[in-house]
């Protein structure tokens, strides 16, 4: 790896993965990291994919040494993992921004004083996000919640394909953002029954939305 700093304005960037390490070896994995970008970043965690817990510790170690660092995706699916990070990590660090990496965990987070979601789903389903977003904001309990069920049957899209991009990126062509439909392998281009799933998935929200 060369010792050239590259301008990004903000980087989410995922921990080792294959190679097992311990804290000390992920802490000094984002050491490296961050020293090298002329920007912000974002801690990405997601022991699914690294095989290893960003623990709190690590976390509050980085945040005395590297001012770039200033949030942490949480891609943990019971929320209560993310509630813990909160309440360790926000009370001596009220600025650094906690998010899910689940979009069915948005409103719980948000409510134990996290910051939001990074959610795949809101490329595709923008104008609903953006809605959740200010039903939160507003304290309206009532759309809040039907927006939160709304969304709990939207995280089916993530399974019409393996990994989920392929359907994504049809998705937002459907919607009128032009993308090529290529895949990096090992995913495959999205199938014609793959395309009618999103386009039933689609049409429903839409429905739904214009009510």
């Amino acid at each position: 790896m060369h010792s050239i700093k590259h301008e990004w304005l903000e980087a989410a960037v995922v921990g080792p993965y294959y190679i097992g390490t311990d804290d000390a070896g992920v802490e000094e994995y984002y050491d490296y990291v961050a020293e090298r970008i002329n920007g912000n970043i974002i801690l990405y965690n997601f022991p699914d994919r690294t095989g290893f817990d960003l623990s709190a510790n690590v976390i509050l170690q980085l945040l005395k040494k590297h001012k770039n660092i200033i949030g942490l995706k949480d891609t943990f699916g019971a929320p209560s993992h993310t509630r813990t990070l909160i309440g360790r990590i926000k009370p001596e660090y009220p600025e650094f921004r906690i998010y899910s990496g689940y979009d069915d965990n948005f409103a719980h987070v948000v409510s134990s004083g996290g910051d939001g979601c990074i959610a795949a789903l809101s490329n595709v389903f923008p104008k609903l996000c953006s809605e959740w977003v200010d039903a939160v904001e507003h304290g309206n309990m009532g759309r809040t919640m039907e927006i939160q069920q709304t969304i709990d049957a939207l995280m089916d899209f993530y399974a019409i394909s393996t990994p989920f991009m392929p359907a994504m990126k049809y998705g937002l062509s459907v919607i009128g953002i032009p993308f090529p439909l290529t895949c990096k392998r090992p995913a495959l281009e999205v199938t014609e029954g793959q395309k009618q799933m999103v386009n039933g998935m689609l049409k429903e929200i839409i429905s739904k939305i214009q009510k």
